[in-house]
C-alpha cells in the first residue's frame, strides 16, 4: 500500500479500477516530508514524540522508518512514470526523488543515532549514484 496511488474516500480502500502502479516516488517523498516535520517537531522540544511516533522500529509509530525501509528496497524497482503512461525500472524522477529522501535520511538517521539505519541509507544512496549517472552522456557537462 505504500506505493498506491490512488484511494476511495470516505472509505479509504484501495481504488480497485485501472490506474498505473506502482507510483514508487510516494514513500520517498511522504518520508522526507515527515522527516522535514520531525525536524519542526524537535527544534520545539518534541523529541520524544519523534521517537515514539515518527521514528520508531514497532508499533504504530514510525511512518519515517516504515517508508525509508520501502526506498531502500525499492529504489531499482519497477514503477509509473509522473504521466502514469509508462512502467520502468530507470525512471529519472523517480530516483531523483530516492536520492534526495536518502542523502535526508542519513543526515537525519545519525541525528536520531541510528547508524545502523544511516550505513543502510548511504548504501542504498551508493548504488543508486551509478542509475540516476547513466541518464547523462557528458553532452550537458
Amino acid at each position: 500500500m505504500r506505493a498506491e496511488p490512488k484511494f476511495l474516500i470516505p472509505s479509504g480502500e484501495v481504488f480497485p479500477g485501472g490506474w498505473c502502479r506502482p507510483q514508487n516516488d510516494g514513500p520517498a517523498l511522504r518520508a522526507y516530508t515527515m522527516m522535514t516535520y520531525a525536524d519542526i517537531l524537535m527544534e520545539n522540544g518534541q523529541e520524544q514524540l519523534v521517537r515514539e511516533k515518527l521514528w520508531s522500529d514497532s508499533g504504530n509509530g514510525g511512518i519515517i522508518k516504515f517508508d525509508m525501509d520501502y526506498v531502500k528496497n525499492s529504489y531499482d524497482a519497477q514503477s509509473c512514470d509522473l504521466w502514469e503512461e509508462i512502467r520502468a525500472n530507470d525512471l529519472f524522477w523517480n530516483q531523483m526523488s530516492y536520492h534526495f529522501t536518502l542523502t535526508h535520511a542519513v543526515k537525519f538517521a545519525n541525528k536520531m543515532g541510528d547508524s545502523n539505519a544511516a550505513a543502510q541509507y548511504q548504501a542504498t544512496l551508493d548504488k543508486l549514484g551509478p542509475l540516476i549517472d547513466a541518464h547523462w552522456n557528458g553532452e550537458f557537462l
